[in-house]
C-alpha cells in the first residue's frame, strides 16, 4: 500500500510540477453541415491576437465562454488560493472572484457557463456554483466513492464538467468508469455506470441534449487508446468509434465532429458518418470547436498551431503560436539552464459569438483568439 501511495504521489507531483513551471513562465436541430455549402468568408479578413490583459491572470488550464461573449477561468492551486476570473472582451475589463480554499493541481478543472449565466466549476471533490451576477458561491462535496471503479486510478479527481440542455450537471471522475448527473434543484447526484467505455475524460452536449465523451487518454488514466461514446437522453450508451480524440458539437444541429488520424468526421445523431474532412494535423484532447457561423477551428499541442475552415471551403488556414523563451527558476527548471524554450501548447479553446476563437496556452499562459 505505501508503494502504491508513493506512486500515486509522483504522478500528481509531476503534474503539479508541470504547471508550476507554466505558471512561472440555441439550441436548434438544423441540418446545416459546417463545410458544406455556405456563403464563404476570405481568410485574409482573419487574424491571431494574443490578449495581455487575459494572460498570466494565473494558472489556468481551462475556461468557458457566456453566451455575451465573456470569458470564465478558474484559477485553482495547490495552496487553496483559488479564484474565478471574469474578463469582458468588449471593455477589456477583468474581475476576480474568490472560490473555496480547497487545493487542487491545477490540471483536471471542470467549468461550464448556463445560457443565464450561472457558473459550475469543480475541481478534485469538490463542486462550485457561482452567480455571475452577484459573485455569491455555495459548494458541493463530490461523492468520491463508486460502484463501477477503474482498474488501478491514480486518484478520485474530477476530469471534466458540462451542463445539460436540462440544467442537470454531468461529471467525469478520475477513478469511475461512469458519470455523475447532479441535479441542482435538489442538490442530489445519480451514477449512470459506462463499464463497456471506461474512464470518461472531456464532456461535449450536443444540440439535441446528447452528451458525448472522449476516453482518459493520458499518463495519469494510463488508457492505452481513446475512444467516443454517446449518451441520449433516454440515457442510452453508445460506444462509436476506438480512434477518435476529439470531439465538437455543432451549435446548430446535432452534428458532433470527431478527429483522429483520418481527419475529421462529421457525425449526425445516429452515429452515423455524413462527411469526412481531412486535417492538416491531428487534433489533440477537446481542441476542436464550431462557431455558430460554421467555423471550424483545430488545434495540436504539439504542432503549435490552429487551424481554420470555413463553411464551403475545403482550404485550411492555419495560424502558427508564437513560441516564447522565458526564465526558468530551481526547483522547476533544470540547474544550469536558466532559459527554456517552450512549446505553445493549446489545453483549451472555445467559440464565441462573432465567429471569434479563443485559446488558452497553458505553457506560458496567454490567451489569443483568432477573429475578424
Amino acid at each position: 500500500m505505501n508503494r502504491l501511495s508513493g506512486i500515486v504521489a509522483q504522478i500528481r507531483s509531476w503534474w503539479l510540477v508541470y504547471f508550476a513551471l507554466a505558471l512561472l513562465t440555441s439550441t436548434s436541430c438544423g441540418t446545416r453541415i459546417p463545410g458544406a455549402a455556405q456563403p464563404n468568408v476570405s481568410a485574409a479578413q482573419f487574424q491571431l491576437e494574443y490578449v495581455p490583459k487575459l494572460s498570466h491572470v494565473g494558472l489556468a488550464t481551462r475556461f468557458a465562454v457566456a453566451t455575451d461573449g465573456s470569458l470564465w477561468v478558474p484559477i485553482i492551486q495547490a495552496n487553496g488560493e483559488n479564484s474565478l476570473v471574469h474578463y469582458v472582451p468588449a471593455t477589456d475589463q477583468l474581475a476576480r472572484i474568490p472560490l473555496p480554499a480547497a487545493p487542487g493541481g491545477g490540471f483536471f478543472v471542470g467549468i461550464a457557463v448556463t445560457r443565464t449565466s450561472e457558473v459550475w466549476v469543480a475541481w478534485e471533490h469538490i463542486l462550485v456554483h457561482v452567480n455571475g451576477q452577484s459573485g455569491a458561491a455555495s459548494a458541493f462535496e463530490l461523492p468520491q466513492s463508486t460502484a463501477f471503479a477503474a482498474p488501478t486510478p491514480a486518484g478520485s479527481w474530477v476530469r471534466d464538467l458540462a451542463v445539460g440542455v436540462d440544467g442537470h450537471l454531468w461529471l467525469s471522475r478520475e477513478n469511475a468508469m461512469s458519470l455523475l448527473e447532479f441535479d441542482p434543484a435538489v442538490a442530489s447526484f445519480t451514477e449512470l455506470p459506462t463499464p463497456e467505455f471506461g474512464v470518461a475524460d472531456r464532456i461535449t452536449v450536443a444540440a439535441d441534449g446528447t452528451l458525448w465523451l472522449t476516453q482518459a487518454h493520458d499518463p495519469v488514466a494510463r488508457q492505452e487508446h481513446t475512444a467516443v461514446l454517446s449518451v441520449s437522453a433516454s440515457h442510452k450508451v453508445t460506444v462509436h468509434s476506438e480512434k477518435a480524440s476529439s470531439i465538437a458539437a455543432d451549435p446548430l444541429g446535432p452534428v458532433v465532429l470527431a478527429g483522429d488520424s483520418s481527419g475529421l468526421e462529421f457525425v449526425n445523431a445516429a452515429g452515423q458518418v455524413t462527411q469526412r474532412q481531412p486535417a492538416p494535423f491531428v487534433p489533440t484532447a477537446a481542441d476542436i470547436v464550431i462557431s455558430q457561423g460554421g467555423l471550424v477551428a483545430i488545434a495540436n499541442r504539439h504542432d503549435s498551431a490552429v487551424a481554420l475552415l470555413q463553411p464551403g471551403s475545403a482550404e485550411w488556414s492555419t495560424f502558427a503560436l508564437t513560441q516564447r523563451t522565458t526564465t526558468v527558476r530551481p526547483p522547476y527548471g533544470y540547474t544550469g539552464q536558466p532559459t527554456m524554450q517552450l512549446t505553445a501548447e493549446v489545453t483549451d479553446m472555445h467559440a464565441a459569438p462573432a465567429d471569434t476563437i479563443w485559446i488558452l496556452i497553458a505553457t506560458t499562459q496567454e490567451f489569443a483568439k483568432i477573429h475578424r
